[in-house]
């Protein structure tokens, strides 16, 4: 766990790297409820845990070798959407409060809005899009939605 502190700071979390992840958070966090911190950690150790940079290098990888295919973009932002989701799915499954958590993830949202960083490739600024965000919401609230993971008997 490290916290950012360079001239461009991060206003979300983030995983780095390939071979040895790492959890950033940006410099807000030490102002966040023990509550908040555990839940943001759970959702990016599930990002670990899942290898969501890998799978998300992959796609970033076939968007770059065939470019010109709108599908492959497509199917990129699925992959980022659905890793999202699983993460989200992974918090609950803990033990998290699916109010709290999305309470969590609005105001994680709200902090980035009112940083504006101008850093376009951070991870957080395609979950606080609205409608993105909403999904989110939406999901996380929805008491008929199991957020429980995929099982050996479910392959």
């Amino acid at each position: 766990l490290e916290e950012s502190a360079k001239k461009g700071e991060l206003t979300v979390p983030v995983v780095v790297g390939l071979w040895r992840p790492v959890v950033h958070l940006p410099r807000a966090a030490k102002d966040w409820s023990a509550e908040r911190r555990e839940a943001v950690l759970a959702h990016e150790h599930e990002h670990i845990r899942r290898l969501d940079l890998w799978w998300q290098f992959t796609g970033t990888l076939g968007v770059a070798l065939y470019w010109p295919n709108p599908l492959l973009w497509w199917a990129k932002q699925q992959l980022i959407d659905e890793c999202e989701r699983a993460c989200d799915d992974g918090v609950l499954a803990r033990g998290v409060a699916p109010s709290r958590y999305a309470e969590h993830l609005v105001e994680v949202a709200r902090g980035l809005g009112a940083a504006k960083s101008g850093i376009e490739w951070e991870g957080g600024l395609a979950m606080a899009r609205p409608n993105r965000l909403q999904q989110r919401v939406r999901m996380i609230l929805d008491p008929m939605r199991s957020h429980e993971g995929v099982t050996k008997k479910t392959v």
